[in-house]
């Protein structure tokens, strides 16, 4: 029986790993762009003597992000997965049920 609860947990945890995945990619996504604003404006804006520092800096932070998004990503899923886990552990609680030395809530 326990293989049997593992194996119907197999699909949510996966589902919450393929979510988590997408909202990477949707927050990967808007940081490239956001970076590919900034290394146009820098061509534009910046003095071209100034502008190999500028555009690695800009690299270096885009990469930064990148690295903290994805770290922020594996968090939430773990996280998910987590409560996913404890929930199973826990026995389900049946509405209504109450002991006897228990008053109204």
């Amino acid at each position: 029986m326990a293989a049997e609860s593992g194996d119907d947990l197999s699909p949510m945890l996966a589902a919450i790993g393929d979510d988590g995945q997408r909202m990477l990619g949707a927050i990967e996504a808007s940081i490239v762009t956001d970076f590919a604003i900034r290394i146009a404006t820098a061509r534009q804006q910046t003095p071209r003597q100034q502008l190999a520092a500028m555009l690695a800096a800009l690299k270096l932070a885009q990469r930064a992000a990148l690295n903290a998004a994805r770290a922020l990503a594996k968090g939430e899923i773990q996280g998910r997965r987590a409560a996913v886990m404890r929930d199973r552990r826990q026995p389900k609680r049946v509405a209504g049920n109450r002991g006897l030395d228990q008053g109204p809530h």
